[in-house]
């Protein structure tokens, strides 16, 4: 589609949205028992690290066993589970059987901290809380004086828990056929990353949830190994799992994952699909010794989360000798996606072809039933192509609202645009780049800078393996771009030896000011993004 009033239309016009009235347990259930019948059943999801495997006929008799038993023990429909785990093939099974139950999923990031884990439960009034060995502890006496919460139910096995293959060994009799429920109701709820403030909660329902599935599913890739190595707790990670379940995909999950073992595990399983994100894609180009690894089986990455650094999205073609494709993308929880830059036919693709086609820097164009465009920060006027301002998107898709948080919500939901919050443009093919979140805008004298550029340069030097920049208060000019940089091991450099290599590739404005300071690790939230805040109490 052509750019229309300096707005990004999606191919497919919103019209021909499908919308089915039913709740998304049932369109899910429907659709995975189709696939079955049409393509037989097969393996569905396989966790390397514990060596339980499932086909997908269990996920549907297991997840009634798992409805049934939550159901006897008082689960009604509206009521709300917390999920706190990593990968474990028990988590979507019980993320499917409480929707059948009528009921909601919440989930909480790994390293949440026990006051915060109790303030979640208060909010959504949760019921029951599943989580893993690991966090069973911390979990239980978050919430042990909460009347609320019947049970807390563990993968495995933990002091005061229930463990979860009790529910598994349910008769489920008393699974419902279908359930009546409010497709305005909550189905799925997460937390913003709160890399910027607070974190909200964000309110999907049965109906954009189903909507989302229904428009965004496509044709059946039965032949596909996929070694998925994103969290199923975070939207993003959910999404893309129930996307490729119903398109009858085998996973290979990782729950007691490692980076050190990434390149064992490709090399074990031969996926012909990685979902991974960006820092993995780095340490991979990084990686000392990739050709002691044989990782031919990988035709697909599949990535997002946060932006990839210019050198590493061109370095993976080269790194992957069969990849052909590099799958980007661009959404956020509130919205799920955005952009992309899938492409219909990259089955008669050659490395060449899609190296030549692809848009490095780029997220891809505007999603089917999506529109995009950028205004003016200050003035909320619509600009043209490669004018830097916030990217706003209406989109069928986008969230009900924040957890009981109006201001919020009207702040972010305008006239039916969702406001990101993200700077970024486009240009005169349609392409979006996305540059950094206004909130991290480091504010310099009379400009507004980047963080992501001056990383971007700082990461071309060679003794640099992470960096994140930050803005120091300063008196008279408002803020000093400030880095805090990891040295790669075996390398060795000094802060004035970074400040000059950075200086002399960025504008004055962007000028390390502020110093360089050498930490251990840049804080980094579950998705890979930066945690500036964490970095900014360091300055002080």
């Amino acid at each position: 589609m052509p750019i229309i009033d300096r707005e990004l239309v999606g191919k497919t016009p919103f019209e021909n949205l499908k919308r089915s009235n039913v709740g998304i347990s049932e369109f899910l259930m429907g659709r995975i028992q189709n696939n079955i019948i049409q393509y037989g059943d097969s393996s569905w999801t396989t966790d390397i690290s514990t060596g339980k495997s499932k086909t997908y006929s269990e996920l549907l008799s297991e997840s009634a066993k798992i409805a049934s038993a939550l159901i006897k023990r008082g689960f009604k429909i509206g009521d709300n589970i917390l999920l706190m785990a990593p990968n474990l093939v028990e988590l979507p099974i019980t993320m499917l059987g409480a929707w059948r139950a009528g009921g909601s999923c919440a989930c909480l990031t790994l390293n949440l901290l026990k006051e915060d884990i109790r303030k979640r439960a208060t909010d959504l009034q949760s019921k029951f809380i599943l989580t893993d060995e690991v966090r069973a502890e911390r979990v239980r006496e978050a919430v042990k004086d909460l009347h609320f919460v019947q049970e807390v139910i563990v993968i495995g096995q933990a002091y005061g828990c229930t463990p979860v293959e009790l529910l598994f060994n349910d008769d489920g009799k008393d699974c419902p056929e279908r359930v009546e429920i409010d497709l305005d109701s909550l189905a799925w709820l997460m937390y913003s990353s709160g890399t910027t403030g607070i974190p909200k909660g964000i309110v999907h329902t049965h109906r954009n949830l189903t909507c989302y599935m229904e428009n965004r599913s496509g044709h059946a890739l039965k032949d596909m190994k996929v070694l998925f190595i994103n969290y199923m707790i975070n939207s993003g990670g959910m999404a893309m799992f129930l996307l490729l379940s119903l398109a009858h995909c085998h996973f290979t999950i990782i729950s007691k994952y490692d980076d050190n073992d990434l390149l064992k595990v490709i090399e074990k399983v031969r996926p012909t699909c990685i979902s991974i994100f960006p820092c993995q894609i780095a340490a991979i180009c990084k990686h000392p010794n990739l050709d002691q690894y044989d990782l031919r089986s990988v035709g697909v990455v599949v990535t997002g989360g946060s932006l990839i650094y210019p050198k590493y999205e061109r370095e993976i073609f080269d790194k992957l000798p069969n990849m052909i494709f590099l799958y980007t993308g661009y959404g956020m929880s509130e919205s799920l996606i955005f952009t992309s830059n899938e492409s219909k036919d990259q089955t008669v693709y050659t490395k060449e072809k899609c190296i030549k086609n692809y848009v490095f820097g780029s997220c891809g164009k505007v999603s089917d039933f999506v529109k995009l465009k950028i205004v003016d920060e200050f003035t909320g006027e619509k600009l043209g192509p490669h004018e830097i301002g916030e990217i706003c998107c209406k989109s069928p898709f986008t969230m009900k609202e924040y957890l009981n948080n109006p201001k919020a919500t009207a702040e972010a939901i305008k006239d039916g645009w969702f406001h990101t919050g993200d700077k970024g443009y486009y240009d005169t093919n349609e392409n979006v780049f996305v540059v950094g979140r206004f909130k991290e805008m480091i504010k310099y004298r009379m400009a507004h800078v980047v963080p992501t550029n001056i990383e971007k340069q700082m990461m071309t030097h060679p003794a640099i393996e992470e960096v994140g920049v930050v803005g120091r208060p300063h008196d008279v000019d408002g803020e000093w771009p400030s880095a805090f940089v990891v040295l790669r091991k075996g390398h060795t450099a000094t802060a004035e030896e970074v400040m000059d290599h950075t200086n002399k590739l960025v504008v004055d404005e962007e000028r390390l000011r502020g110093g360089v300071r050498f930490i251990d690790r840049i804080p980094r939230n579950e998705l890979g993004k930066i945690v500036r805040p964490k970095l900014s109490i360091l300055l002080q």
